[in-house]
């Protein structure tokens, strides 16, 4: 799932990776908002438009909700793009529609989003406060704990993945979350992965990078073949 995707960077997302399909939606007053999700073009797909929840004067919004089925599992899954200084407490109270009706699916969910809400002030702000214990009423967990946005004078906490299990209280199964450290964008990239219990993740799977004298030599081994590609392929 990807958040401020643009409007007139739409045809370079959808030929991102060809194996999969790519479901948006964009703001009808910017060009530089919008979410989307890419999915395998192996799994069923349906879009839940009664989901969506809408965008209003005070609180502007794109959200896309999809379910995704692969056998006998399925998942809700939405993306959402909050736009800065908003209302929360209006936003958490459009949220808790959408969440009290995935709740009664008892489908499992993800949402994941640039919510720009700072959990970090969950104990010095009440709206904050008030969203985070809204999630967890409806039995949906935050699960990205450290911040997103860093800089050299600030550090917040803008971009949620929030967990349901849902029917997958059945299946038991674990989450693995976190942020990965890229600069590739102003915020770091969230993840989630779900696990059946008895399918162990790698054990000793070193999640730093190496610096070693090898992985040095390597890197620049491979940077080297890649630049001499680039000039054939120019010429």
């Amino acid at each position: 799932m990807l958040s401020e995707i643009w409007n007139y960077k739409l045809e370079f997302y959808h030929n991102v990776f060809p194996n999969d399909n790519f479901y948006f939606v964009v703001s009808k007053t910017s060009n530089v908002c919008g979410v989307n999700i890419y999915v395998s073009n192996s799994f069923v797909v349906h879009e839940l438009d009664y989901l969506r929840i809408p965008s209003t004067s005070e609180n502007f919004i794109e959200n896309l909700w999809l379910e995704i089925v692969n056998g006998n599992k399925k998942y809700i899954i939405g993306g959402i793009y909050r736009h800065p200084k908003q209302n929360i407490d209006k936003f958490n109270k459009l949220l808790d529609n959408c969440l009290s009706m995935i709740y009664k699916t008892k489908t499992s969910c993800i949402i994941a989003g640039n919510i720009n809400i700072d959990l970090i002030r969950y104990n010095s702000h009440n709206p904050t406060s008030d969203f985070v214990n809204n999630l967890l009423f409806n039995i949906f967990l935050p699960i990205i704990i450290m911040p997103t946005q860093i800089t050299d004078l600030s550090a917040t906490l803008i971009d949620h993945i929030y967990y349901y299990d849902g029917s997958n209280f059945k299946r038991n199964v674990t989450i693995k979350s976190g942020n990965l450290w890229c600069d590739l964008t102003d915020h770091l990239p969230n993840y989630i992965l779900i696990f059946n219990k008895h399918i162990k993740p790698k054990q000793n799977v070193r999640f730093v990078r190496i610096f070693s004298d090898s992985n040095i030599d390597k890197f620049k081994k491979v940077n080297k073949c890649n630049k001499l590609a680039s000039i054939i392929s120019f010429r």
